[in-house]
């Protein structure tokens, strides 16, 4: 796990069988940048690697993020701090292990 600017990522291992093991909880919202923290919906995230973060441009895999865009993102919640995480992003944090822009009209 790492902490730069705001961004919090964590490395994915694949499964033997080439899958990723991930859990399967929702998130959409716009993306934010608030206290410090990257943010869907309200909720800080942490993404997966490779990713990076600009100021205005959140980047995961080869897809491209602004600020204000509407995302939807797979992966699991959890109420524990992150190594790295600023006290200025309370609440739970949503770890993403999928992330996609939010289909028109849903």
């Amino acid at each position: 796990m790492s902490f730069d600017d705001g961004l919090l990522t964590v490395q994915q291992y694949r499964a033997a069988d080439g899958s990723y093991n991930s859990a399967t909880a929702r998130l959409a919202g716009p993306l934010s940048f608030e206290d410090g923290c990257i943010r869907v919906g309200g909720y800080t995230v942490v993404v997966p690697r490779p990713a990076s973060w600009d100021g205005k441009t959140l980047t995961v895999g080869e897809q491209s993020f602004a600020l204000g865009d509407e995302l939807e993102m797979v992966g699991g919640y959890a109420q524990y701090r992150q190594p790295g995480q600023p006290d200025d992003c309370p609440g739970e944090t949503f770890f993403a292990s999928g992330v996609e822009p939010l289909a028109d009209g849903r």
